[in-house]
């Protein structure tokens, strides 16, 4: 019966776990990933229609990556040299209407 009880447990933990890696609440994307383009990237997850907000999170401070990023869908865009706590508070800007149901 232990046996049978950790195997259901471990199954609603698999099934938990899918669920965030192919549902997350926020993604944060770089632009610049070795043989990806962050700008096709964005724009194939848009294309998903996930439920999932974008979120940029790299380098670059060019105007035209920004403005390109936010035509393609992205719902913010950071820098990554920002420091920790400016990071967390322009993540909590999102509206509290774009979580998911996952997040409670």
């Amino acid at each position: 019966m232990v046996a049978q009880t950790r195997q259901i447990h471990m199954e609603g933990v698999f099934e938990l776990g899918v669920h965030l890696l192919l549902y997350p609440d926020i993604v944060l994307l770089d632009l610049d990933m070795k043989d990806m383009n962050g700008i096709e990237t964005l724009k194939k997850i848009k294309a998903a229609d996930l439920d999932s907000r974008v979120i940029v999170l790299t380098v670059s401070d060019s105007e035209e990556d920004v403005v390109s990023a936010l035509c393609a869908g992205a719902e913010g865009y950071l820098l990554k040299d920002m420091e920790p706590e400016d990071l967390l508070e322009n993540m909590k800007m999102l509206p509290k209407d774009t979580w998911s149901s996952a997040t409670g």
